[in-house]
């Protein structure tokens, strides 16, 4: 009887996920005092987080956002709408259209970046995710 040689070792460790790529909540999003403060790419001044991109330049998205705000972002997105999405959903509904055409016609990993950080940067202010709001059962 000949013995089988031993199997292969086969490496299963699983690749990361997107969502761990993605996992914006390990990063503090800086605060300053002075808007004009240019040793971060994003940063949060008051009540406004500015991302600098190459081009277009710097975005300033509103961190302060009303309840009737949320209720309408939810009310007018699915459940499976992503953060790009929900972004610009939210930013029709503060009325910034230029800021919508903006984040629609530039690059979309870029988009995609400014949309992370600003729902990092609200949860970071808040305390709060809006997917926990989301997912809040209706009274």
């Amino acid at each position: 009887m000949t013995e089988n040689p031993a199997p292969e070792i086969i490496d299963e460790t699983a690749e990361a996920t997107e969502d761990e790529l993605l996992d914006v909540d390990q990063y503090e999003i800086p605060v300053v005092e002075d808007d004009s403060d240019d040793r971060f790419p994003c940063f949060i001044a008051g009540s406004t987080l500015i991302v600098r991109l190459d081009d277009p330049g710097e975005l300033r998205l509103p961190l302060k956002l009303s309840y009737n705000q949320i209720q309408d972002l939810k009310a007018r997105t699915t459940a499976d709408a992503d953060e790009l999405d929900q972004l610009l959903v939210l930013l029709e509904i503060i009325g910034d259209a230029d800021l919508v055409e903006t984040l629609k016609g530039i690059d979309m990993a870029d988009a995609i970046a400014v949309s992370l950080l600003f729902f990092r940067a609200w949860k970071q202010r808040t305390q709060v995710s809006l997917g926990k709001l989301r997912r809040s059962p209706r009274r």
